[in-house]
């Protein structure tokens, strides 16, 4: 998915200044920069799946196109016929942790290039494992995240 670079107002406002550009570029302030970034996040802006909640068309035709050209050379790339070609799909975290609502997470650009992922890759005869089944029943069972914490 193209994401195209747009500056964070602390970013902007440190742009003015000489010693805070060097600090949070240099120096490794991580602490500061996610304050910052949380601080001065817009309300409205969220993500599911590492994407933004709300696709546009252009970055779901970028994406789609990205799943076909993947498809397309993963075999010669690979040097291992499709039939031979297993790919593992990740499943959506905030769903299964009932962060959100699964009607909204079924429209996210994550679930849809998941979907067509998995969708091309079978129809070129690959292998798919959902790894959702398995986390929804692992996380039912144990409540255990899957994820590292930062």
């Amino acid at each position: 998915m193209r994401r195209d670079f747009e500056p964070s107002l602390p970013r902007l406002a440190a742009q003015q200044s000489a010693l805070a550009m060097y600090l949070l570029t240099n120096v490794g302030l991580n602490g500061v920069q996610r304050l910052w970034q949380t601080w001065c996040k817009p309300a409205a802006e969220t993500s599911i799946g590492n994407t933004a909640a709300t696709a546009t068309s252009e970055s779901l035709e970028d994406s789609r196109r990205a799943v076909t050209a993947f498809l397309s050379m993963l075999p010669e790339e690979s040097v291992v016929p499709p039939g031979e070609i297993i790919i593992a799909t990740d499943a959506n975290r905030q769903l299964i942790y009932g962060q959100i609502d699964p009607d909204v997470a079924a429209n996210s650009c994550f679930e849809v290039m998941r979907e067509l992922l998995m969708a091309e890759a079978r129809s070129s005869g690959c292998q798919i494992i959902g790894l959702r089944g398995p986390f929804v029943e692992h996380w039912a069972k144990h409540g255990e995240r899957f994820e590292w914490a930062d």
